[in-house]
């Protein structure tokens, strides 16, 4: 063992990498191995909620090279970002919607400069661009619970949300197929910090899924914000046995 340990040690010095049998991973370390060790099921149908530049589908492809991915990006100057650095993946619907809790529009005050829309713009009055010079967009809404009944999709394997602090109100508006136990997988942006104004509240989050019957499972890209508190990913999982003995 000593031996072993040695050469763990040295292999890190000379790499720069740390060593640890996949076997032996803490929850937290491997989103995809997390997944895959708790799953009951393949992953095919994913919604990436906040798509952004597409970073999340060229994340998820890595894995689930076969999954049917919906991507859901309101700012309309991000969309041809968008499908451009999607446009080599099979099976992605770009949409440029919002989900929210109920279905409507809104008009948003958008940073211009590209960086800045692509980190952020929020649906959230409190987050938005407030120069009076602000650009203004109008934004459609749908829910969760319509999309996905308007284009009949039976269950959503994994539910991806980045929306800065609009995520409650994604939540909210999928609640039939929530409860209906449509829904595999979350991950979802959170922070822990109550001087932490730009993300939602890990705690917020944690209740309201609890009480559907899920089971928080880890914490992905940990990183600090603003100097006062930390934000990452907090991945949840349907419960199912919990909710059939119920």
């Amino acid at each position: 063992m000593r031996l072993k340990s040695k050469i763990k040690k040295a292999l890190v010095r000379l790499t720069g990498y740390w060593f640890r049998k996949k076997r032996n991973l803490f929850t937290g370390v491997d989103l995809f191995y997390d997944i895959e060790r708790t799953s009951d099921g393949p992953i095919e149908v994913i919604f990436d909620v906040g798509a952004n530049k597409g970073q999340s589908v060229a994340y998820f492809k890595e894995e689930y090279k076969n999954a049917r991915i919906y991507s859901f990006e309101p700012i309309k100057s991000l969309i041809p970002i968008l499908e451009k650095n999607t446009k080599k993946y099979a099976n992605v619907c770009i949409e440029n919607t919002a989900l929210g809790e109920v279905i409507g529009k809104q008009t948003i005050n958008v940073y211009e400069d590209i960086e800045c829309q692509s980190t952020l713009n929020s649906l959230d009055k409190e987050l938005m661009n407030n120069d009076t010079n602000a650009l203004e967009q109008d934004v459609e809404i749908t829910t969760l619970d319509q999309y996905m009944r308007q284009n009949e999709i039976r269950q959503i394997d994994l539910l991806k949300i980045d929306v800065e602090k609009w995520e409650m109100q994604v939540l909210r508006g999928g609640l039939i197929n929530l409860k209906d136990r449509k829904i595999r997988y979350i991950l979802c942006e959170v922070g822990f910090s109550k001087f932490n104004r730009r993300h939602t509240d890990f705690i917020e989050v944690f209740d309201f899924l609890r009480n559907l019957n899920f089971c928080f499972i880890g914490i992905y890209e940990l990183r600090l914000f603003d100097g006062r508190g930390h934000f990452g990913n907090a991945l949840f999982k349907l419960n199912k046995e919990y909710h059939e003995s119920e």
